[in-house]
């Protein structure tokens, strides 16, 4: 009986793998999307290049902002230098405070004459 038995299902099973269709797998791109996104150009200035301050040195009273050195009560772009410390340089502008600081994490030593 269980020779009978295992003998239909090898059978059974034989026709099904003769018969079988073979598994359709979709056309699906997981990064389609992905590179349709890196294409679209992003706007990485927020800030216009007229706009940015950029702190290059402090030494004594003066600081380098820009490529170009300035002292206290200067103005700078519409803005005016109203404090010069160690860390960096506070400017007051029409619409408020703006702190300027070295780029770099580095607390760099204030320059004396």
């Amino acid at each position: 009986m269980k020779k009978k038995f295992t003998i239909l299902i090898f059978v059974l099973f034989s026709v099904d793998i003769l018969y079988a269709m073979p598994l359709q797998v979709p056309n699906y791109d997981p990064f389609k999307n992905t590179q349709v996104i890196l294409k679209q150009k992003v706007k990485r200035d927020i800030i216009p290049k007229s706009q940015r301050y950029t702190l290059y040195g402090i030494f004594g009273e003066k600081v380098n902002i820009n490529g170009t050195f300035y002292s206290l009560g200067d103005r700078v772009q519409g803005c005016e230098i109203s404090n010069i410390n160690k860390e960096g340089v506070v400017l007051k502008c029409k619409h408020g405070f703006k702190n300027l600081y070295f780029l770099q994490k580095k607390i760099y030593e204030k320059v004396e004459k």
